[in-house]
């Protein structure tokens, strides 16, 4: 049983590190678009959040008990 529950929370851990990435590339949360930057330096049309990559690739994820 706790290797069904090992492979099962892998599958989610999975899925939703691929899902959160998937919202910088759609620049949303889950469906919900992020604010447009207000800044004047910003370039139009450019990316939210995305910079240099560096917060994208900051997340992470670790599985921990049950």
């Amino acid at each position: 049983m706790d290797r069904l529950v090992n492979n099962i929370l892998r599958d989610v851990q999975v899925e939703l590190r691929d899902e959160f990435d998937r919202n910088f590339s759609r620049q949303g949360f889950f469906g919900e678009q992020w604010a447009r930057r207000k800044s004047p330096l910003a370039k139009a049309g450019s990316a939210i959040l995305t910079g240099t990559g560096a917060l994208r690739r900051s997340i992470t994820s670790r599985i921990s008990g049950n």
